[in-house]
């Protein structure tokens, strides 16, 4: 999260009472959130498979019971991760007014390119994974200066590095006073990073480290204080907050403010911004953000408690017998018989298998464990997509069955999608927002629309006039085309699952069509009607292969050839075939003149008569 861009004003921080208020802040965020902290921390135990505490696993050592770990948990959460990666999400620009339409596709480029220069198809991934599992998740859309430009980061933000507003209600935190985050980091490299105006700070923070309390997952990981003096180590907090209606941007540590001042980012107003977007799953009464693993937890806990009961009862037998209905005098020598494969039970005289002595069946309790268990997994099942939302089982389905069954497995996660789209929206508002304020000068966007033939857009790019550079009427500066700052468009998610759906059902129907005759279909509205990316290389090659052929030039009409399409280069002519401009030439003489076809008819000779 941190950054060497001065987000902030960069004026060495003046301590006028905004220290205490923002330790004030963080302190009440991390008392506040300790125990959601706490339970998030178990929620993705359960997701690494860590499912049995300490006393369970001696218990069990105890009874010599095996300890079972039947993950679904984390096989729901990859499940859901791979619905979302399977569908492309890409930003969309939409003209305001008629003359915004070239400045539309612009700024679809533009975002595009940030999105992959940033790899965030990755990252809206990892975001989700967090939601399902720990409960909320984030980026802050940051710029670096390099080599006299500023490049737009997305950086992924730690969900237990988080800090935010814990009197928050709203999924995605449009309510927080303040949002931020905190990291360990050495006394060298936040000198480094934030100049000698941090030596101070750090120094005061590493004499005096205070809050001594139990590690929490701030922790990197020693117990909870504002510095490590034996490590050199000092906790920086950088916060983002609202004060007097603007947001202001601070970093500090335990001994004083670092920076402090308006925020560097401005929205789409021009108004200082903060450029964290969080986002949570659920949020329940007393505030706490948690994730879908916390519904799992219980009927987890059941699957594999019930199903390591199941191989213990198994796995052992209960006997029961008379006082001298074995011939052994050992007691144990019954036990280790019956564990043996051939072993062998001597009954003394007069004794009668299964009244004197046997062993107690299970058959009931083997019945009632199973089917509790299997009630447990069809509930963990429903939490998570359905087959027909994997593609199992639709092979002989049609596009529509499909398409009921992919949106039934939403049904219930479909408020977790929508928050999770709307963040995405939220991001790319972020990245037009930094492209608008910082990128200022010319510069190559590379679109990536065609496969074999990328394509750069210039944004800010001079207007030029016969060499001299035009100057703008209204503002008296040069002229720029597709200058960023002056765009007013408005963004979409566009979201194109790669799953077979009504448009590919009707797309076969539409062939079917054009195979029987019945109705003529030009091969230009199959190709539109396709899911082939790219179309337009295609359709352009038809057109020109359909086009008619140049007419002949004045006086040459009538020579042999004229109007036929000209060979492709490379092709050898066929003989015989006339040359365009040509005349034929005559046979050799010699030689006969080629054998007609057809027979001449001959006139039939007149029949006498008498």
């Amino acid at each position: 999260m941190m950054s060497d861009h001065k987000q902030s004003g960069g004026e060495a921080a003046r301590d006028d009472g905004r220290f205490e208020r923002v330790k004030t802040m963080f302190d009440e965020a991390r008392r506040s959130c300790e125990t959601a902290r706490r339970e998030a921390d178990i929620d993705l135990d359960y997701y690494h498979g860590e499912q049995w505490s300490t006393a369970e696993r001696a218990e069990l050592k105890k009874r010599r019971q095996p300890v079972i770990t039947y993950n679904i948990v984390r096989t729901k959460i990859e499940s859901i991760c791979g619905v979302e990666e399977g569908t492309q999400t890409s930003p969309k620009a939409w003209p305001r007014t008629p003359q915004d339409e070239d400045a539309a596709e612009v700024a679809t480029d533009t975002l595009r390119f940030v999105s992959d220069l940033n790899r965030f198809e990755k990252i809206r991934i990892d975001v989700l994974r967090d939601m399902l599992v720990c409960g909320t998740g984030g980026v802050i859309i940051e710029v670096e200066p390099k080599a006299g430009r500023y490049d737009i980061r997305l950086r992924k933000l730690r969900w237990e590095t988080v800090i935010h507003d814990p009197f928050s209600r709203e999924t995605d935190f449009s309510d927080a006073r303040y949002l931020g985050g905190a990291l360990w980091m050495d006394e060298n490299d936040i000198i480094a990073l934030y100049g000698e105006d941090a030596r101070d700070a750090v120094e005061s923070a590493l004499d005096d480290a205070g809050l001594a309390r139990e590690s929490d997952s701030f922790s990197d990981r020693p117990a909870w204080s504002w510095a490590d003096g034996k490590r050199r180590r000092a906790l920086v907090a950088e916060l983002y907050y609202r004060e007097d209606g603007a947001w202001r941007h601070c970093v500090f540590t335990g001994g004083g403010l670092i920076r402090d001042g308006l925020s560097a980012y401005r929205d789409a107003d021009g108004e200082p911004d903060c450029p964290i977007e969080l986002v949570s799953a659920y949020i329940n009464r007393d505030n706490h953000r948690y994730g879908l693993v916390r519904d799992m937890r219980s009927p987890q806990d059941e699957v594999n408690h019930r199903r390591s009961k199941l191989l213990h009862l198994l796995n052992t037998r209960q006997t029961f017998r008379r006082e001298g209905s074995i011939s052994a005098r050992d007691p144990q020598a019954l036990r280790r018989e019956l564990n043996k494969p051939d072993g062998d039970i001597v009954l003394a005289k007069g004794s009668q298998w299964g009244r004197d002595i046997g062993i107690i069946e299970h058959g009931a309790q083997v019945s009632g464990q199973a089917e509790l268990m299997q009630e447990a997994k069809a509930f963990l099942d429903r939490l998570g997509p359905n087959a027909g939302l994997l593609g199992r089982g639709t092979e002989d389905q049609s596009g529509r069955a499909i398409l009921a069954q992919q949106q039934a497995g939403l049904s219930e996660l479909a408020t977790v999608f929508a928050a999770h789209n709307d963040w995405i929206l939220r991001v790319y508002r972020q990245i037009w927002a930094r492209a608008r304020q910082f990128w200022t000068a010319p510069m190559f966007v590379r679109v990536t629309d065609e496969i074999n033939s990328p394509k750069f857009v210039i944004i800010n790019e001079p207007v030029v006039d016969n060499g001299a550079p035009v100057m703008d009427t209204s503002t008296g500066a040069p002229a720029l085309r597709n200058r960023l700052a002056e765009m007013d468009v408005d963004l979409i998610v566009d979201r194109s699952p790669h799953i077979a759906n009504v448009q590919s059902e009707e797309f076969r129907a539409l062939v079917d069509l054009a195979r029987s005759g019945v109705a003529p279909i030009p091969p230009q509205a199959l190709i539109m009607a396709s899911s082939i990316r790219n179309k337009q290389p295609i359709l352009d090659a038809l057109e020109r292969a359909t086009q008619l052929p140049p007419p002949p030039p004045p006086g040459m009409e009538g020579l042999p050839g004229q109007g036929m399409p000209p060979m492709p280069p490379g092709m050898p002519m066929p003989p015989g075939m006339p040359i365009p401009g040509i005349p034929p030439m005559p046979p050799p003489q010699g030689m006969m003149p080629p054998i007609p076809q057809t027979v001449p008819e001959q006139p039939m000779p007149a029949v006498p008569t008498e």
